[in-house]
């Protein structure tokens, strides 16, 4: 088998469906690649991640400074870029493009396949009845207007690794779809 590793970050806001859309594309992955075993995939939940003293502060309704989510995406990019898999699928907010720039980081820049950023995209308004329907989250309801302030939409002509996903009134399979369409036929291709 052909060495090749790939990434695929869902990200954006707390409530946009990001551990729903990866956990159901890395579902898929795996049901295809049982049938073909080329594909050591691994999923990466962004928010596992988080050390006890940033779950304490969103739980408390503080929001994380750069500082804190600094500390976060390191331990992000490190769980990606030590992992053993050929295609990882994680998630991650990644609201301010510094953050996004970080994660892709100097091993971007020299190998144009390796990261794909999927950025989902839902309203306010209909993000707050997401969170207000989950349970045993961490991010309330009142943590998402700042998430929300500080949330610097990816431009993919200056981000070309980003695809802005806009997730109103879309299922998680049609979310799934837009996402194979996009990038996972180049990476089945690459692994064989």
């Amino acid at each position: 088998m052909k060495e090749y590793k790939k990434t695929i970050i869902i990200s954006g806001a707390s409530g946009c469906g990001k551990s729903s859309v990866a956990l159901e594309l890395y579902s898929q992955i795996n049901q295809f690649d049982l049938l073909h075993q080329k594909l050591v995939t691994k999923f990466i939940e962004g928010d596992d991640l988080h050390s006890m003293g940033n779950i304490r502060k969103m739980s408390s309704g503080i929001p994380l400074n750069d500082e804190d989510r600094i500390k976060w995406l390191k331990l992000i990019y490190k769980t990606i870029y030590e992992s053993d898999a050929n295609l990882n699928i994680a998630t991650c907010s990644l609201l301010k493009k510094k953050y996004r720039d970080f994660i892709i980081g100097e091993k971007r820049k020299r190998n144009s396949n390796n990261i794909d950023i999927f950025f989902l995209y839902c309203d306010y308004e209909k993000t707050v009845k997401r969170v207000q329907n989950r349970s045993n989250h961490f991010m309330k309801e009142n943590m998402l207007r700042s998430q929300f302030d500080i949330l610097e939409l990816p431009n993919e002509d200056d981000e070309q690794y980003c695809h802005v996903i806009n997730v109103n009134n879309k299922t998680i399979q049609q979310i799934v779809n837009e996402i194979h369409r996009k990038i996972l036929p180049s990476a089945v291709e690459q692994s064989t």
